[in-house]
C-alpha cells in the first residue's frame, strides 16, 4: 500500500509539472525565449533527466527507451509537450540548437507509442500526429 501510494505521489509530481511546462510554453515568444526554455530544461531535469536538446537528438530507440519509463496517464501529456513546443519553436523561428522537426519527430513516435499500446483509438491523438507531419519536410 505504501508503494503505491509512492507511485502516485510520483505520477501526481510528473502531471504537475508537465501541466507547468505547458503553461511556460503557451507564453513562449521570440523575446523570452531563451529564459523560458532554459526554465523547461530545468523541470525536465529535475524529474525525467533530460533537457530538450538531448529529446531533440537522441536516437529513435534510446528515446523510446527513456518514455517508457513514463507512466501512461503522463505519456500523452508529454506527447502534447513536445508537439507544442515544436510547434511554438517552428513558428517563432527563432535560431535555436532544439530542433523542431525532430521535436515533432519525437512527438509522433511517442503518439504511435501510445496507440500501439493501449487499446483505445482517440481521434485527438490521429489529429495531432497530421499537424506534426506537416512540419516535417
Amino acid at each position: 500500500m505504501e508503494e503505491r501510494d509512492y507511485l502516485m505521489r510520483e505520477i501526481e509530481k510528473l502531471t504537475a509539472l508537465i501541466k507547468k511546462i505547458m503553461g511556460l510554453i503557451e507564453g513562449l515568444n521570440f523575446n523570452n525565449f531563451e529564459e523560458r526554455i532554459q526554465q523547461i530544461n530545468n523541470n525536465l531535469i529535475g524529474q525525467i533527466g533530460l533537457t530538450l536538446d538531448t529529446v531533440s537528438n537522441m536516437s529513435s530507440s534510446e528515446f523510446l527507451s527513456e518514455i517508457k519509463k513514463i507512466d501512461n496517464l503522463n505519456i500523452e501529456l508529454f506527447a502534447n509537450l513536445l508537439s507544442e513546443l515544436s510547434k511554438k519553436i517552428y513558428h517563432i523561428e527563432k535560431e535555436t540548437n532544439i530542433n523542431s522537426q525532430k521535436l515533432a519527430k519525437k512527438a509522433i513516435l511517442t503518439l504511435d507509442y501510445i496507440d500501439e499500446n493501449t487499446k483505445t483509438f482517440s481521434i485527438k491523438r490521429m489529429t495531432l500526429k497530421k499537424e506534426l507531419q506537416q512540419q516535417i519536410p
